[in-house]
């Protein structure tokens, strides 16, 4: 005889009925791999800091060249200003002005030297001079004239000019040469501008 306890406690799925959620939990998707952190190693470091302290030697170096071109760039306007100044003076008078000491402008020329501060250092240190070349030279009798030189006796107002500077000051107010012609070097290899009236 049967009893009960021959079958068992869960009944059988009827047909079109589903069968009951499992208890177990689906696998679980592999864990996504962290990025590894980034060590830096001492050659690693060192050679970042070397590229940061070369491209910020770089920087000033370029700021250096630029401004030191600005500095070129308005001591050659000073001595066009100054030149123009002297030959307007000389062609008024018949003259030119009287030597004077560096840093001085000559008497009378307050006029005509506007826009150039003869009392302080050029752009390019030392300080400009005035010197009267006398119309009799060696037999020889010459125009009204003279000299603009920047002179740097003193090491307060050392002379910053390259012979690279020279030569590109000598191409904008002369002939690019500075053995010849009106600008030139002269004591200590400073800078000396002729001025001589217009022809």
């Amino acid at each position: 005889m049967t009893t009960a306890s021959d079958f068992p406690d869960t009944a059988a799925p009827v047909a079109g009925e589903s069968t009951p959620a499992s208890d177990r939990k689906p696998a679980a998707a592999p864990a996504a791999e962290l990025p590894r952190p980034v060590i830096w190693t001492l050659p690693d470091l060192l050679l970042v800091g070397l590229v940061v302290v070369l491209a910020l030697a770089a920087a000033v170096s370029t700021a250096q060249r630029y401004r030191h071109r600005a500095l070129v760039d308005r001591l050659t306007e000073d001595l066009k200003l100054s030149a123009a100044g002297f030959r307007a003076h000389i062609q008024e008078t018949s003259t030119a002005p009287a030597d004077t000491v560096a840093g001085l402008a000559p008497s009378g020329m307050g006029d005509h030297l506007k826009g150039v501060n003869w009392k302080l250092p050029t752009p390019v240190g030392g300080f400009y001079r005035w010197t009267n070349i006398p119309m009799t030279e060696t037999g020889q009798v010459l125009p009204p004239g003279g000299t603009i030189s920047v002179t740097a006796f003193s090491r307060d107002t050392e002379l910053n000019l390259t012979r690279d500077d020279l030569l590109e000051l000598d191409r904008r107010l002369d002939d690019g040469n500075l053995q010849t012609g009106n600008f030139r070097t002269g004591f200590n290899g400073w800078p000396v501008l002729t001025v001589r009236p217009q022809p």
